[in-house]
C-alpha cells in the first residue's frame, strides 16, 4: 500500500476515469462532429481558393494567410461547439455537465488547456495536410518561340529568328530555369499549333513569343510571356530603338524576361564575352549567316559563308562568328570532289574553330564547334569530349551538347554514360530527330528502345533521311527480314538507306541475287563514303551489325575510304 492508504492503481484508475469522462463530455456536446464538419469545409475552400488565387495571379502571401487563418479556426471551432449546441429549434447553450446524472463536473481549467491542446493539433494537422497533399514545386521553365517578322517587306525573317535565338542563348545561362532547345523550339515556326500542345511537347510552362519590324535604322521589338495552363499574358513589353542599339536590347530583354519568371541570374553571371564588342554591323552579319546556315540548302550554306566572313572581317575577335564559321566550312566540305579539296576546306575549318576558342575563351559555342570537329575530322575522340563538355559547363545549348556528347562517350565504352546523355538530349530537346536517331543506334542491342527511337525520329519528320532504314535494319538484326523489306518498300526517307537496308534483308533471307542488286545500287557507296570514319566503324566493327560484315561490296568500299580502320561511334549530319 501506498503511504496515503490507497490501493495500488488507484490513482491511475482515478486518472482514467476523469479522461473518459471527458470523452464522454466531449461527444454529449458534438465536438468532434463539429471538428469533422470543419475540416472537410477547411478543404473545399483551399482546393478552390488555390486555382482560383492563381487564376487571378494575387501573391503567394494570399494562400498563406488564407490557410492561417483556417489553422486559427479550428479551436474557435472547438469552443463554439463546446459551449453552444445546433438543434432544429435554433441555436442554444449546451447545459452544464451537472445537470446530466452520471457526468460529474471537472474543473474550467482542464477543460480550457485541453481544448487549447486539441485545437493546436488540429491546425497543425491542416497545415501538414496542406503540404502533403500539394505537388512538389516545378521548377520555372519556358521555350523562346521564333519572333515573327512584321517588317513592311517581310524581308527581316533573319533578324526576328536571330533576336529570338540570341535571347534563348542568355537564358541559358540562368541558374534554375529549364530552356527548351533551340531546334525543339523552332519546331513550330511555320505551324498553327496550339500553346497547350506546344507546352505539351516541350514541357514547358511559358513561352516566350514575339515580333520584330524594322523600318530603315529603327527597329521596334515586341516580346510576350504566356502561360501555358491558362494562356494569360504574364508579362509584355515593347522597345523602339536604332538598329544600333540590338545588342543591348537583346540582353536587356532577356533580364527582364528573368525577372518576370521570379529566378535568378547565374550569381557569377555576365554577359557570355563573344567577341562583338558592341559591333552591331558585324552582329548582324553574324544573324544572317546563322539563320542562312539553318535553312541548310547549297545557296544558303554559301550564302552563310559569306556573311560569317563578314562578320569576322569587320570584327575579328567575334568568336561566335568563327565558331559558326568553322561549322559552316566544314559542312562545305562534304560537297567537295576530290581529296585534296577536301583536306584543305576540314583544315580550314579547325583552323577557325581554334580562332574562336581562342578569341573567346568563355564561349560555349567555341567549344562546341571545336569539340565536334576534332571528333570527325581527327578522331581525337577523348579531347572533342572535353571540349563539348566544357561548353555544356559554360552554360551553352545543353541539349546540344549531350547530343554530341553521347557517341564520343560511346567511342571510349562508356556506353552507358552515352545512353544517359542522349536521354537527357531527348528531354531537352525532345523534336530533334538527331536525338532520338542517335539513341536508337545506341541502343541497337535492345530492340524495343531503338525501335521507339526511330519511330519517335519519323514521328518529329516523316521524311527522316535514315530513320527507315535503321528500323529496317533493326528488323533484320531481330531476326525479321521480311518485316524489313516491307518497311524500306514503304519508307518516304532516304533512297541509299533503304537501299542498304533491303541489301541486308535479301541477305538473311537467302536471297543473294536481291541482296547483290540492293548493293549495286550507285546511290550506296557514295552514301557510305560520306560517312565519318567513327560512323563505318561502328556499322562494321558493333556486333549489332554483323550483317555489314557479310556485304563484302560495302566492307570494300570502307578499306579503301580508311584503309588505317579508325574508332568510334558515329557522327551523322544533323537532320531538323
Amino acid at each position: 500500500m501506498s503511504g496515503s492508504g490507497e490501493p495500488p492503481g488507484s490513482q491511475d484508475a482515478r486518472q482514467g476515469s476523469r479522461f473518459g469522462e471527458f470523452l464522454g463530455e466531449l461527444r454529449r456536446r458534438r465536438v468532434f462532429r463539429a471538428l469533422v464538419v470543419y475540416a472537410v469545409a477547411s478543404f473545399a475552400i483551399l482546393q478552390v481558393v488555390e486555382p482560383v488565387m492563381h487564376g487571378l495571379h494575387l501573391p503567394e502571401w494570399v494562400l498563406s494567410l488564407i490557410v492561417l487563418l483556417i489553422g486559427l479556426g479550428f479551436p474557435l471551432t472547438i469552443g463554439l461547439a463546446w459551449a453552444f449546441d445546433l438543434k432544429t429549434t435554433g441555436i442554444e447553450r449546451t447545459r452544464p455537465a451537472a445537470e446530466h446524472p452520471g457526468v460529474a463536473p471537472r474543473s474550467r481549467a482542464l477543460v480550457a488547456l485541453l481544448l487549447l491542446g486539441l485545437g493546436a493539433v488540429a491546425a497543425g494537422a491542416v497545415f501538414a495536410l496542406r503540404g502533403w497533399l500539394r505537388p512538389p514545386p516545378v521548377p520555372p521553365s519556358i521555350a523562346v518561340l521564333p519572333f515573327a517578322d512584321m517588317s513592311p517587306g517581310k524581308d527581316q525573317e533573319y533578324l526576328s529568328d536571330g533576336i529570338a535565338e540570341e535571347i534563348l542563348t542568355t537564358l541559358y545561362r540562368v541558374d534554375g530555369l529549364r530552356v527548351a532547345g533551340r531546334t525543339s523550339s523552332f519546331y513550330f515556326k511555320g505551324r498553327n499549333a496550339r500553346l497547350a500542345e506546344i507546352g505539351r511537347e516541350l514541357n514547358v510552362a511559358s513561352v516566350l513569343e514575339g515580333g520584330v519590324r524594322r523600318d530603315g535604322n529603327r527597329i521596334r521589338i515586341t516580346a510576350t510571356i504566356v502561360n501555358v495552363a491558362d494562356g494569360y499574358h504574364a508579362w509584355s513589353k515593347s522597345w523602339d530603338r536604332d538598329v544600333g542599339d540590338i545588342l543591348a536590347v537583346e540582353s536587356e530583354i532577356a533580364r527582364e524576361v528573368v525577372a518576370a519568371l521570379k529566378v535568378r541570374l547565374l550569381d557569377a553571371y555576365r554577359p557570355a564575352p563573344d567577341g562583338s564588342r558592341g559591333n552591331p554591323d558585324a552582329h548582324i552579319h553574324y544573324l544572317l549567316a546563322q539563320s542562312s546556315f539553318l535553312h541548310g540548302s547549297g545557296a544558303d550554306l554559301r550564302r552563310a559563308l559569306e556573311a560569317f566572313e563578314q562578320a569576322v572581317v569587320l570584327e575579328p575577335g567575334y568568336s561566335r562568328a568563327w565558331a559558326g564559321y568553322a561549322l559552316a566550312l566544314a559542312y562545305e566540305a562534304e560537297g567537295r570532289t576530290t581529296l585534296e579539296e577536301l583536306l584543305r576546306e576540314k583544315k580550314r575549318a579547325l583552323e577557325a574553330a581554334e580562332r574562336a576558342v581562342a578569341t573567346g575563351p568563355a564561349v560555349a559555342e567555341a567549344y562546341q564547334v571545336r569539340g565536334f570537329l576534332r571528333a570527325i575530322h581527327r578522331r581525337e575522340w577523348a579531347e572533342g569530349r572535353v571540349d563539348i563538355q566544357r561548353a555544356i559547363a559554360l552554360g551553352g545549348s545543353a541539349g546540344e551538347g549531350y547530343g554530341n556528347l553521347a557517341p564520343l562517350l560511346a567511342a571510349s565504352g562508356r556506353v552507358a554514360e552515352a545512353m544517359d546523355a542522349i536521354q537527357r538530349c531527348t528531354e531537352l530537346e525532345p523534336l530533334w530527330t538527331l536525338c532520338w536517331s542517335r539513341q536508337g543506334v545506341l541502343a541497337m542491342g535492345q530492340f524495343d528502345r531503338a525501335r521507339g527511337a526511330f519511330r519517335r525520329a519519323l514521328e518529329v519528320n516523316p521524311d527522316h533521311s535514315y530513320a527507315p532504314g535503321y528500323l529496317a535494319h533493326t528488323d533484320v538484326l531481330e531476326g525479321r527480314p521480311a518485316e524489313a523489306l516491307s518497311l524500306a518498300a514503304q519508307a518516304r526517307g532516304n533512297v541509299p538507306y533503304r537501299a542498304m537496308a533491303k541489301a541486308l534483308a535479301y541477305h538473311a533471307l537467302g536471297n543473294a541475287k536481291e541482296s547483290q542488286r540492293a548493293r549495286r545500287d550507285p546511290k550506296i557507296a557514295p552514301t557510305i563514303m560520306k560517312q565519318t570514319p567513327a560512323s563505318s566503324h561502328f556499322r562494321v566493327r558493333n556486333p549489332e551489325w554483323r550483317h555489314f560484315r557479310r556485304l563484302k561490296s560495302i566492307e570494300r568500299v570502307l578499306q579503301i575510304r580508311y584503309p588505317n580502320g579508325s574508332k568510334g561511334v558515329f557522327s551523322e549530319r544533323q537532320n531538323r
